[in-house]
C-alpha cells in the first residue's frame, strides 16, 4: 500500500480497537506492517483483555518493544488488572 493508503487503514485500524474488535485489527496489520506508527496499534490491542495474558506473554511485550515509550505503561495497568480479577499469585 501507498503511505496514504496505510495511512487510512491505520485510522481505521483505531476505529476497530476502540470497539474492542481485534479481529479486523489483525487481519489488516499485515498490510500496514511497515507504517512508523503501527506498533502504537499493536499496544492498543495487547491492553484488551491485559488481564488474561501470562506475565511470560507480557513481558515478552515489553521485551520486544522497549524502545517505545508505552513499554514502561504496561506494567501498572497489568497489575491493576490482575488485582481487579483477584489473581493475587500472578
Amino acid at each position: 500500500l501507498d503511505l496514504e493508503a496505510q495511512r487510512e487503514l491505520y485510522e481505521q485500524a483505531h476505529q476497530w480497537l476502540d470497539n474492542k474488535d481485534v479481529t479486523r485489527f489483525k487481519k489488516a496489520r499485515k498490510q500496514i506492517a511497515d507504517y512508523p506508527l503501527t506498533p502504537y496499534l499493536d499496544y492498543r490491542s495487547f491492553l484488551i483483555d491485559l488481564g488474561d495474558k501470562s506475565p511470560i506473554v507480557v513481558r515478552n511485550f515489553i521485551d520486544s518493544h522497549k524502545t517505545f515509550p508505552f513499554s514502561n505503561r504496561i506494567s501498572a495497568p497489568y497489575f491493576d488488572a490482575l488485582a481487579s480479577q483477584g489473581k493475587w499469585a500472578e
